[in-house]
């Protein structure tokens, strides 16, 4: 269980337990769960959680062969995520940690092998969509 921690003190949002049901997350494939949190009527950005398990890369590789039409912020919560620009390092991500790209930024994201599962979240901008929504 996850607990999203609102602005309780402010009276703008209550901290809850966030309950991941199977109807709630659809599978991206080698295992990545995603579940939304929310999405902007107009489709300009949305926010989700991420699970990947140790040890995997987005297409299988290890170098930057991802490109997305959205722009991304992410945030690690949990395990050790590896990120790299095209031409950059590979850059190691404890928990707490933040990367963000532009949209169309060649780039590899992944879980450390030996770590954690990782647990990202992210905020998208347009809102990502799914090929099974089109």
């Amino acid at each position: 269980m996850i607990t999203l921690l609102g602005f309780a003190s402010l009276g703008l949002a209550e901290e809850k337990p966030l309950l991941l049901n199977s109807d709630e997350i659809h599978f991206e494939g080698d295992n990545i769960k995603v579940a939304s949190l929310w999405k902007a009527a107009d489709n300009s950005a949305a926010d989700m959680l991420l699970r990947w398990p140790a040890g995997l890369f987005e297409d299988g590789k290890s170098g930057p062969v991802s490109t997305h039409p959205f722009g991304f912020r992410i945030v690690v919560v949990e395990g050790t995520g590896l990120f790299q620009f095209q031409g950059g390092p590979l850059k190691e991500l404890k928990p707490g940690a933040y990367v963000a790209a532009p949209p169309n930024a060649k780039h590899v994201l992944g879980c450390k092998s030996g770590s954690k599962p990782c647990l990202f979240f992210v905020t998208f901008s347009p809102a990502p969509v799914r090929p099974d929504s089109k």
